[in-house]
């Protein structure tokens, strides 16, 4: 039985943008050939799949008890006959999600890729997102209305909130003194994209994040405020610690 707390998304994203056969990739990525066929990357006159029948994974029990919420990100190689093949995990919070993700991503069925007309072999990426609420809750602050017309944040809060941060990559977890959060952020900065780890919590008010945007401003050099939504549907701001990407690798 389907375990209705679970909110997975699928993201396709093409890896590469060229209409070639795939090089040589890493282990991660997957294969050049698979039936002896070339994979390709979707671009150019590669059309991607479209996913025909794509069950949510299971939640496994060890996340669930502890509570782990979070994105797990896999490399999947779609070949002409519409079927999953090679699915790899890339990223994941652990306890079982990624295996959780694996089992169901090799049950789905697409309309293959296609180019020039004729079906062909891709590799996408797949992103799934564990939640531990029902599928009611927005999966992400959209800056938009509902009706995508006007701003969900206007006037003065709209000034007071100018960024709007790319969140990816999200591993939470529900503590008695709240969630701690953490993500893979971008950041506006001077035109361009500043790559950071954001955390919050566990004490003072943090939400769960998902993939997307949320408006933001800084409240120190080091110290970003998100407005998002809470588990029971309720706009909340919460204050995230930015470590910049430099620091995680000197660190790693």
């Amino acid at each position: 039985m389907k375990n209705v707390s679970v909110l997975a998304v699928l993201v396709l994203t093409c890896w590469a943008q060229n209409n070639q056969p795939t090089p040589s990739l890493p282990d991660k990525a997957g294969p050049v050939f698979i039936n002896g066929e070339p994979v390709y990357a979707v671009g150019g006159d590669v059309k991607g799949p479209r996913p025909v029948y794509s069950p949510d994974p299971e939640y496994s029990e060890e996340a669930r008890r502890a509570k782990l919420q979070g994105t797990c990100v896999l490399w999947v190689v779609v070949g002409k006959d519409g079927k999953s093949h090679d699915v790899r995990i890339d990223r994941s919070p652990g306890m079982g999600l990624g295996e959780k993700s694996v089992e169901a991503i090799r049950a789905w069925r697409f309309e293959p890729a296609k180019k020039d007309g004729q079906p062909v072999a891709v590799q996408i990426k797949v992103e799934t997102n564990f939640r531990l609420y029902p599928p009611g809750v927005p999966a992400l602050l959209d800056f938009r209305s509902e009706n995508g017309t006007e701003p969900f944040l206007a006037g003065k809060d709209a000034d007071r909130y100018p960024l709007l941060v790319d969140i990816s990559f999200v591993t939470g977890r529900k503590t008695d003194e709240g969630y701690v959060v953490t993500a893979d952020a971008s950041i506006p900065e001077r035109g361009q994209e500043r790559k950071a780890s954001i955390t919050c919590g566990p004490k003072g008010t943090c939400f769960m994040l998902n993939s997307g945007m949320y408006p933001a401003r800084w409240l120190k050099e080091s110290e970003l405020e998100l407005i998002g939504w809470d588990d029971k549907d309720k706009v909340q701001k919460a204050h995230f610690v930015v470590v910049p990407a430099s620091s995680l690798l000197s660190n790693s």
